[in-house]
This record gives structure tokens, C-alpha cells and sequence, in this order.
């Protein structure tokens, strides 16, 4: 059974589970890594030294993924921010045509991937889920079953979690197609989470009620989104064929953008005022925001302020639990 360390439901003898949920968007994650500073600077103002120690479950995908993994294992929000901020350019270089490119191959390396990723965790890259004691999730999907593969940490899936690297959960978490390489690994072959769950938060909190069996009013989400657009268009201008749905990767925008707003609406719903969402909408004027590879100082700017916004936001009427880290 999913989430239960051993395949042992428990009653909890805690009153209530928080969970914090990452949703993916390439260096829109800039945004989320910014309001993660920012709770855990709150947090530290009340003696919470790091955002683990105030969670009991980190659930993140792609982007999110990689900064739940680094949550997970210690990692402060400011040096996974700074990583961001140095290194986004590196892993999403400039490119010209993009679109022939796509036709034919992947866009960007996974091996730059792949050293970003060990720069952000440091030593805890090597480190394996079964060496985790934080309740940690992160989806990904195969792409020979076509099912959902979840990584989860030892301190969620207990002995059944596997001997899997915070590298490999990043890599295969965050291979998007036409954008990255898919991750070989074992003997399956892993595509990005965002398919299925680009907010993983229903995941989560599925997880959760499965491990600890509490009420829905037990459960408390702080969900962090990544500033994206809801991805739509004008009605006259829907893509009649498989090339232009092709171009810049267009279906795959879509396909992630409606199901996280699926999964952010139906966990609203179960949780009400248990569920705490930030995240900022930007304007028609940020079309560059629309994809997930633009990396300039615009858009590095853009983030910031939608960040600080979000925040701001957040901080007017927050739900009574959720005050303290805004």
C-alpha cells in the first residue's frame, strides 16, 4: 500500500499532518525557490531552523521535485534559490530554432541536468531515498508501463523504499518531453511527473491519509506554485495539426498547466480552509513566462517580483494554522 512504511496502516496519535507541495515549471521554479526562502526565514525567526523540521511530508514535481528533494535533505531554500539563479542559464542555454530541434531530439543535455542537480544537493546527490528519515514524494511516469512510478523516502515507505538515489528522482522527475532526455533507470525508462501530476498535491495527501489515517480536517497542505499562465488561447487559433501542436511543445504546456489546476481545485475542495495555495498568475504582458526554458534577466526579474507579490498576497488573510510562515 502506497505511503505506509511496512504495508501497516496506523492510527496517528498527532493531531494534525502538514504537508508542503511543489508544482513543476523549469526555472519558473526560480518563483517557488523564492517564497521558500522566505517561509523559512519566517520560520527561523520562531527557532525553525530548516522547512523539514516544520513539515511532515514534501511532495514536489520537476523543478519542485529537485527542491523537495533538497528540503528533504537539509539543504537551506536560499542556496537551492542562488543555484537557481546561477546555473537556470546553463541548463536552458539560449537556443536558435527550437522547434527543428524539437523535431528531432531533446532540447537541452541531461548531463548539464544532471550537474546542476549534484551542485544544488552537494553530497546529499548520492544519498539514496532508503537513507531519507523525511517523508518525501516525487512522482514520475513510465514510459514502458504508462504508469505512475512515486519515489518515496524511508521516512514514508519505510522498508519498501528503494535504493534510488536524490539524483536519479531528480533526473527522472524532470525529464519533460522534447525538452529532456527520459532517465534510464533499472530497467525502466522514467519521463517527467509533470504528465500526471505537475501539482503533486492530491498525491500527497493521498499518501498521507494513507500512512498516518487522519481525518481530511487532519491534514493542513501549504501548495506553492511556479507564477505559470493557465496556458489557453484564442478560440479561432487551436492547433489543427500535429506540427503546430508541436511547436513549443504546445500540447505539453497544456496537458500540464489543466492538470495541476485539476489537482490544486480538487484539493481546495476536500481541504477548505486546510489548504494554503501560493502562487501568482502573471499578467498578458509576461509572455515570456509562458514557457519554461526562457532564462534572461527579465524573466529573472519578472519571477522576483511575482514572488514577492505572491507573497504579499498571502501574508493579508491566511488561514489561522498557515499565519506563521508568511
Amino acid at each position: 500500500m502506497a505511503g505506509v512504511p511496512d504495508g501497516k496502516p496506523k492510527s496517528d496519535t498527532k493531531g494534525s499532518r502538514r504537508l508542503l507541495c511543489l508544482s513543476g515549471g523549469g526555472y519558473r521554479g526560480l518563483f517557488t525557490a523564492i517564497v521558500l526562502e522566505h517561509i523559512e526565514a519566517q520560520l527561523q525567526l520562531k527557532g525553525t531552523q530548516r522547512l523539514r523540521d516544520h513539515f511532515d511530508l514534501v511532495a514536489g514535481t520537476s523543478i519542485g521535485g529537485l527542491l523537495a528533494c533538497g528540503i528533504a535533505a537539509g539543504i537551506a531554500a536560499r542556496r537551492l534559490r542562488e543555484t537557481l539563479e546561477e546555473d537556470g542559464g546553463t541548463v536552458f542555454p539560449e537556443r536558435s530554432w527550437p522547434t527543428a530541434r524539437q523535431m528531432v531530439g531533446p532540447l537541452y543535455s541531461g548531463a548539464t541536468l544532471a550537474k546542476v542537480v549534484r551542485k544544488a544537493l552537494g553530497g546529499a546527490a548520492t544519498q539514496t531515498l532508503q537513507q531519507i528519515d523525511v517523508p518525501l514524494l516525487v512522482p514520475a511516469v513510465s514510459w514502458i508501463s504508462g504508469e505512475v512510478v512515486t519515489f518515496e523516502s524511508k521516512g514514508l515507505a519505510g522498508t519498501r523504499a528503494p535504493a534510488t538515489t536524490l539524483l536519479d528522482v531528480c533526473l527522472a522527475t524532470s525529464a519533460a518531453p522534447t525538452y529532456f532526455p527520459a532517465h534510464a533507470l533499472d530497467s525502466d525508462v522514467l519521463v517527467d511527473g509533470g504528465l500526471v501530476a505537475n501539482a503533486p498535491d492530491l498525491c500527497a495527501l493521498l499518501a498521507a491519509q494513507a500512512r498516518w489515517r487522519l481525518p481530511l480536517t487532519g491534514y493542513e497542505v501549504v501548495s506553492i506554485g511556479t507564477a505559470g499562465s493557465l496556458a489557453g488561447g484564442v478560440a479561432g487559433n487551436v492547433p489543427q495539426s500535429g506540427a503546430k501542436w508541436a511547436k513549443g511543445a504546445q500540447i505539453v504546456k497544456l496537458a500540464l498547466a489543466a492538470q495541476e489546476r485539476l489537482a490544486v481545485t480538487q484539493c481546495e475542495s476536500l481541504l477548505q480552509s486546510g489548504f494554503f495555495r501560493i502562487d501568482q498568475q502573471p499578467s498578458q504582458g509576461h509572455l515570456e513566462l509562458q514557457a519554461m526554458d526562457q532564462v534572461d534577466s527579465s524573466t529573472t526579474t519578472t519571477l522576483r517580483k511575482l514572488a514577492n507579490d505572491a507573497i504579499a498576497s498571502a501574508r493579508k488573510n491566511p488561514p489561522a494554522w498557515a499565519s506563521q510562515l508568511v
